[in-house]
């Protein structure tokens, strides 16, 4: 059992350095391999530090054809690793390939967390020479406070975006569906913008 566990080990530390190996022959860039054994999120996040990272990139899964996969937006230990890092933290879905970022999509709600979100898109837009796309979902329908109050903040939030010259837009959507919409409203948006 512990010689499989050892080749186990081997084959994925081959991968891994094969995958780095890659990453340089495509880019350039030195990429590093650390191969730990352990918690996962424990181990990741321990390492975000002990590195000084300004960033962790992940997948959103790391098994995608399982049931529970299916079923939730992220895997356990991505969700923990978002859920407890002190750093921003990217996700994607294994089966998305970067391309050059041109677009950001800026969901904004009532939240107060609504003007961190906003700073962070702005910062990301200077990186990337990208627009902000702003969207709001109204799922209350017949909630004229709420659609004002929505509408006020698509407003001072795109004025706000303009001022530093970045550009941008804003969609308010409307919807029947109840909060539980949102997110699918959402992604509908994304790829209508694409």
């Amino acid at each position: 059992d512990q010689d499989k566990r050892s080749d186990d080990y081997v084959e994925k530390e081959k991968l891994i350095n094969q995958l780095a190996e890659n990453i340089h022959n495509k880019t350039g860039m030195y990429v590093k391999t650390v191969f730990q054994t352990g918690n996962p999120s424990e181990e990741i996040l321990k390492a975000s530090e002990s590195y000084q990272a300004d960033l962790i990139i992940m997948s959103a899964h790391s098994h995608p054809e399982d049931d529970y996969t299916r079923k939730n937006a992220l895997g356990t230990t991505t969700s923990k690793v978002v859920r407890q890092s002190k750093i921003p933290v990217i996700t994607f879905n294994s089966n998305v390939f970067l391309k050059p970022i041109r677009k950001i999509l800026l969901p904004l709600d009532l939240t107060v967390e609504t003007k961190q979100k906003v700073t962070n898109a702005i910062d990301l837009a200077r990186i990337f020479n990208a627009s902000i796309n702003i969207v709001s979902v109204l799922y209350s329908v017949n909630s004229e406070d709420v659609r004002f109050e929505l509408t006020q903040q698509l407003d001072r939030v795109k004025k706000f975006i303009e001022e530093v010259n970045i550009p941008c837009t804003t969609e308010l959507i409307e919807t029947d569906g109840g909060e539980r919409m949102m997110p699918m409203v959402i992604l509908q948006y994304a790829e209508s913008i694409d």
